[in-house]
């Protein structure tokens, strides 16, 4: 035999073993890879996917799970009830980020979330889902005087960097409230900051310490107002006020500095005042606080204004605090439950809740009726604690829920879809929302989180299976003792104009109640998901060993062929 035949078959021989240890390992790999199993899992449920949420058929790095509990009955949470979630990890996705959207031009305007979303316009980025946000002061129930009903925020509110407005002061109402911050870098936290505010007059040097920053004008009170909250500070005719024109902008950021000059007095009385717009600040105090700004300001008078956002935990974070919104309710810190909670309402209450994982993936998690009209949730003394553990909540609290619970996502069409069912019958008018938003070009690169000892996993409840999440880093924090605090539903009449629908909007997914027509997890949608549920860690580990296995097997396939073709070439000399 030549040798240019020798070699012809033992090129075939190579391509046969070739072909043998591509199809062991893809037979392997198959063999060992079963489809994922649903990110989370709830007793009663007879739908449940879960989908990457896409942009113009591309994966955005954000995940939503829909779960519907349809013939649950007294088991794990309840018949009849849809929970949405929404997941995105900000450190390993660089694209997307959080974002409070105000619902209109002012801190105290209301709009259904619907309207915000659709008009939301900013350079290369896109609204993914949002939810409604802040609970909210109702001005007159508290007996305050002033001219217009309006409300106001619980907690701080901060906007691209610009702080809206501060905490509610005790002398306002002195609810309890909390607060989420995403950082410049995108780290996450959740805490109880303070906005402080001080105003000094540099000709004089006497400084001035308002109680509050765009707050409601109640009586007691001193407090500095921008054209964040109105256009005007709807105060009463007993108020005294100093008007301060600003040398150059009047919004108000951390660690930062305003200057300006002193242009008006205003004494208890006086019935014509002074409006708000991009170069005006006021001073207005009621009550018993004219004694601490009458006689502090002259006409022409220099002045500076400082602002300094405070948090005894996570300092570090809150110096960088870009966005922030707040709510109610902590539920968890740091995996520790909030006992307190526990003592609050029995009511079956629609839910929306707002937190982190301890591998910094952020949830928005909404609990509400299949069903239009129907006032249905979670049961706070009973249920949320074991709920949020299920979930894999490492700390979080909750936004305003009953009638104000709403969430919105995008589908693969690009349109929004209503996930909500309103206890109210229809989409309820809000102030404000969390947004989260996909970025075609970010402006900063996601960092890591600092180290620190994670905690330890909470005992698994017996009403319902947990959601195994894997141990990573969680900012540190000290838990915070809070008072009880019962929910209360905002007493918000939407206008007609509040409800008129939105050309662009999908109405309200309707449930699927019959279980053979549950939605499921494709294949394809399946493998694409990247989850923390001990589950799909299970089928990589195996997916992992079979992969080996296979390596193995066919080392030995070549091996022996190797050897063959040897012996065989030598039998043919």
């Amino acid at each position: 035999m030549s040798n240019n035949s020798k070699n012809c078959h033992a090129v075939k021989i190579l391509a046969v073993i070739f072909v043998i240890v591509l199809a062991v390992g893809a037979f392997w790999q198959n063999s060992e890879s079963p489809v994922r199993a649903a990110r989370f899992s709830f007793v009663g449920e007879d739908s449940n996917v879960t989908t990457n949420i896409k942009l113009n058929g591309k994966d955005t790095g954000a995940v939503y799970t829909r779960v519907h509990l349809g013939s649950g009955g007294s088991a794990g949470w309840g018949a009849n009830k849809i929970i949405n979630i929404v997941e995105a990890n900000l450190e390993k996705n660089p694209n997307l980020t959080f974002e409070v959207i105000n619902c209109g031009t002012y801190t105290k305007n209301a709009r259904p979330l619907t309207e915000e979303v659709n008009k939301y316009k900013e350079d290369d980025k896109k609204i993914l889902a949002a939810v409604n946000g802040d609970w909210m002061s109702w001005v007159n129930s508290l007996g305050a005087s002033v001219s217009a009903n309006y409300r106001v925020t619980f907690s701080p509110v901060v906007i691209d960097t610009e702080i809206w407005c501060s905490q509610m002061p005790s002398i306002e109402q002195g609810a309890d409230y909390f607060t989420l911050c995403i950082t410049t870098d995108n780290k996450v936290t959740i805490g109880k900051p303070t906005v402080d505010v001080k105003v000094k007059n540099d000709t004089t040097g006497k400084i001035i310490t308002p109680t509050g920053f765009n707050r409601a004008p109640v009586n007691n009170s001193l407090n500095l107002y921008n054209n964040r909250l109105n256009d005007s500070n709807y105060v009463s005719t007993d108020a005294y006020e100093v008007v301060i024109k600003a040398d150059t902008t009047n919004k108000l950021y951390n660690n930062q500095k305003i200057t300006g000059t002193v242009t008006n007095i205003y004494k208890a009385g006086t019935t014509k005042r002074a409006g708000l717009d991009d170069n005006i600040l006021i001073l207005t105090a009621r009550g018993s606080q004219i004694s601490n700004l009458q006689g502090k300001f002259s006409m022409g008078d220099k002045v500076t204004i400082s602002s300094d956002i405070k948090c005894t935990e996570d300092r570090a974070y809150w110096e960088n605090c870009e966005e922030a919104i707040g709510g109610q309710c902590l539920v968890m810190k740091d995996g520790k439950i909030n006992n307190e909670l526990l003592g609050g309402s029995a009511d079956n209450y629609p839910t929306n809740i707002i937190g982190y994982k301890s591998d910094g993936t952020i949830m928005m998690t909404m609990v509400t009726a299949d069903t239009d009209g129907v006032r249905k949730g979670l049961v706070f003394n009973k249920q949320i604690d074991d709920f949020c553990k299920a979930m894999g909540y490492d700390t979080c609290f909750l936004f305003d829920g009953g009638g104000s619970t709403t969430m919105i996502t995008i589908d693969d069409a690009g349109k929004y879809v209503e996930r909500a069912c309103y206890s109210d019958g229809s989409i309820r008018s809000v102030w404000n929302g969390l947004a989260l938003v996909y970025d075609e070009t970010p402006d900063v690169p996601a960092t890591p989180t600092p180290v620190a000892t994670p905690t330890k996993s909470p005992a698994t409840p017996t009403k319902a299976p947990t959601v195994s999440v894997a141990p990573s880093k969680t900012p540190k924090a000290t838990p915070t003792n809070t008072p009880t605090v019962v929910p209360t539903v905002s007493p918000t009449e939407s206008s007609s104009a509040d409800t008129t629908a939105v050309p662009t909007i999908i109405p309200t997914e309707k449930p699927i109640v019959n279980p053979t027509e549950a939605l499921t997890e494709s294949p394809s949608e399946a493998t694409d998901i990247s989850s923390s549920d001990g589950k799909n860690d299970t089928s990589n580990k195996k997916s992992n060993v079979g992969i080996i296995i296979a390596v193995v097997i066919s080392a030995v396939i070549i091996i022996g062929a190797v050897i063959t073709l040897v012996v065989y070439l030598k039998k043919k000399k």
